[in-house]
């Protein structure tokens, strides 16, 4: 109901804008904003990443799942506007051509499946975060081009215009709000492909706290990276919506570290800094070599105790969490990074 509340204002802005002279400017100001700022929305704020998903997407969820799969600035909008006009925000929608196929249109963005049968192969079409990718793999291959879609070519995107660049607007505003958007495509659910963020690639070795953030859920705060801090809030925004206790500890200082080893290995200078990790129990790294000292792990607890596999949270993150950017290391049902170590 916030989002929706703070659109009707924003959009009623909009419109009032387009009576006079300020409506261009006002324009060109949404697609600055949004250009190459993808935002991951706060949780309670931003559209699951895991299903069910509502009958209908208020047009900022339609604008969030457009920014992750990689649309930005004018394209943002437009992506917005299109979808409007296809199916009116409905993801489950279907709609049967009268063209010689008797083809089949699918879900937010109305891809065909008769024509584009490998971008439908990319997910589920009724999933908005799948089919948002499906329709920038279209619209990519076109060249970067909406002429893929009649709607566009006839014109029928224009009545919505003004109302999806307002939602880019606020997309964008609740995301800097909160300081989860990041530069770039944000991946699924505005999370970070596997494998982690680029910009993680290169932290190496024990950073300060200073380039740590916590994150807020509802089992406390986690500290991690900066880098990895809006992907880790989606995925307990989305571990949240799946009625799971999900927490965890992310980042420990070298001292942390240290203490760590010492508990797990032993008392003495060899068992701290030279034992090998898996000689401790459980395995724990050497100072200075942490994953967790980097801020890109995260030891993940499960309504208290730590992740066991088999376990409600251990079951969802194997199946979840390289959508945001984090791999599980085998040999720790709980531990889960972001290169996998």
């Amino acid at each position: 109901m916030k989002i929706l509340a703070m659109l009707t204002a924003v959009l009623m802005l909009s419109f009032g804008a387009m009576m006079g002279l300020g409506y261009l400017h006002q324009q060109q100001t949404a697609i600055a904003s949004a250009a190459g700022r993808p935002c991951v929305l706060p949780s309670g704020q931003g559209l699951p990443a895991v299903g069910p998903w509502p009958d209908m997407l208020n047009p900022v969820h339609v604008a969030q799942v457009a920014a992750a799969a990689g649309f930005t600035g004018e394209d943002l909008t437009l992506a917005v506007a299109i979808a409007s006009a296809e199916s009116s925000h409905r993801p489950h929608l279907t709609n049967q051509n009268s063209d010689s196929h008797r083809s089949v249109d699918y879900g937010l963005w109305q891809i065909n499946g008769y024509y584009h049968p490998d971008k439908m192969a990319m997910g589920d079409w009724g999933n908005p975060w799948d089919n948002a990718k499906m329709a920038h793999a279209v619209w990519s291959e076109a060249g970067g081009s909406w002429k893929p879609w009649v709607t566009f070519n006839k014109g029928r995107h224009q009545p919505f215009m003004a109302t999806a660049s307002a939602a880019a607007t606020l997309l964008t505003k609740l995301g800097t709000d909160a300081g989860t958007c990041i530069p770039g495509p944000a991946g699924e659910g505005g999370a970070a492909s596997p494998g982690g963020p680029a910009a993680c690639a290169a932290v190496s070795g024990a950073v300060p706290a200073s380039q740590t953030v916590p994150v807020r859920h509802r089992r406390g705060t986690t500290t991690v990276h900066r880098c990895i801090a809006p992907h880790v809030a989606a995925l307990f925004a989305a571990a949240q919506a799946a009625g799971l206790p999900l927490g965890g500890g992310g980042y420990r200082d070298p001292a942390g570290q240290i203490r760590t080893r010492r508990n797990n290995c032993g008392p003495s200078s060899y068992d701290i800094y030279e034992k090998p990790s898996t000689a401790c129990r459980p395995p724990t790294a050497k100072p200075g070599t942490s994953m967790h000292e980097r801020g890109l792990a995260i030891d993940f607890t499960c309504g208290g105790p730590t992740v066991r596999l088999g376990d409600q949270c251990s079951r969802w993150l194997l199946a979840n969490s390289k959508r945001f950017g984090l791999t599980n290391w085998p040999q720790e049902s709980w531990h889960y990074s972001s290169n996998g170590h």
